[in-house]
């Protein structure tokens, strides 16, 4: 009789998450910077592959899981990623306005992307200077198959993503430090390199904000701290745990730059490292800790319940009770479009689309996506 599990070598996960993790560097490389620097980072990358896979470590390590529970988690992960927007399959929130705009330049400018948008002297030239990795591999399709091939790839590339973690999670993966230190020190050093003439990291745009201690305590009690702390008993021995502490209370009160990405990107580690404590409490033994942790994540749950029934609701409003053509060439022509309430945002649409592209804006009014050519160890050293 056929055995109804699946087993997955923990060494092919990791080998795949290692390259998913390498190949937006790698076009980054190609595409940015001088032709000899990149050769040079690629035949590193590609020693540091075979050293890697030649190594024995991990070669009988495997996980099971049954075939139901594999094809349930990749169908509830191609539903969900298509709820958050990503593909434009379903209604994209505010936040893709702008997001979609930088897609749109990598796809349609030369790497790297540069902008002669200033309103008084157009010689004076601006620089594409964000986090643009994870757009990399689809904005490479859409260069060469059109806007909607690097949606689709884009949507899968983000679906590979997350199936990835999952099975990281499901193995419990350790890749090997000198992979880690010698590639990540590489990677650390180009990306410090390039985001360096960006305004969010200059000295002066780093700052203690002022805070409405109230809310504070407030938002970092229920972003965090709250369930932070029932993991006492069962991490107090792990000095993450400590740390994630620490973290969950210093970092909402440092501003860098003209918004809040600071605080929204910098706690990922330590919200992830929460998720994991979570899963290890919910498959322990029954317990006072895990009833009140399951408590917490019901609550946590009220705002992602909010934002995929506003997917759900718009989604099918579009397709059920469609706009008619003038409507919808409103809703795809309109640019810089400024919306009164974001639940009303592009009415039109399922697609957040509106500004097309950066060069749309003054650049000195966002300095936190692009900046001035002015002599960076960047741009004079490395970039094409």
């Amino acid at each position: 009789m056929r055995s109804k599990k699946l087993t997955i070598p923990s060494k092919w996960i990791g080998r795949i998450s290692f390259l998913y993790l390498l190949i937006p560097f790698l076009i980054f490389c190609l595409g940015f910077l001088k032709t000899y620097i990149s050769l040079c980072i690629i035949v590193i990358f590609l020693w540091l592959i075979i050293k890697s896979w030649s190594r024995a470590t991990q070669e009988r390590l495997s996980f099971s899981l049954t075939r139901s529970t594999m094809v349930y988690t990749i169908l509830v992960v191609f539903v969900w990623v298509a709820l958050s927007g990503i593909g434009g399959f379903a209604f994209q929130n505010t936040d893709f306005h702008i997001r979609n705009a930088i897609f749109r330049d990598l796809i349609n400018y030369h790497w790297p992307v540069k902008y002669f948008t200033n309103p008084t002297d157009s010689s004076i030239s601006y620089s594409l200077t964000y986090y643009i990795g994870f757009w990399l591999p689809a904005a490479l399709v859409g260069k060469i198959a059109g806007w909607t091939a690097a949606n689709i790839a884009l949507y899968f590339w983000s679906v590979l993503g997350i199936i990835l973690t999952i099975f990281l999670l499901a193995s419990k993966i350790k890749l090997s430090p000198i992979e880690n230190i010698l590639g990540g020190g590489i990677i650390l050093g180009i990306s410090l390199l390039y985001f360096l003439p960006n305004v969010q990291s200059s000295p002066s745009a780093s700052q203690v904000q002022s805070v409405d201690w109230v809310f504070y305590v407030i938002f970092v009690l229920f972003e965090g701290l709250i369930l932070w702390w029932i993991f006492k008993a069962r991490y107090k021995a792990n000095l993450n745990w400590y740390l994630a502490g620490a973290l969950l209370i210093v970092i909402p009160l440092i501003k860098v730059g003209n918004s809040i990405d600071f605080c929204m990107r910098a706690s990922i580690p330590t919200l992830f490292m929460l998720l994991l404590w979570s899963a290890e409490t919910l498959s322990a033994p029954k317990t006072v800790v895990k009833a009140g942790l399951i408590l917490l994540i019901f609550i946590g749950a009220i705002t992602p319940i909010y934002e995929i029934n506003r997917s759900i609701y718009r989604t099918a409003n579009y397709f059920l009770s469609p706009p008619s053509k003038a409507e919808k060439f409103i809703g795809e022509e309109e640019n810089i479009y400024m919306p009164t309430s974001i639940e009303f945002d592009h009415p039109y649409t399922l697609t957040a689309d509106s500004y097309k592209s950066l060069a749309n804006f003054d650049p000195e009014q966002i300095p936190d996506f692009v900046v001035k050519n002015d002599h960076s160890l960047f741009e004079t050293y490395l970039s094409k």
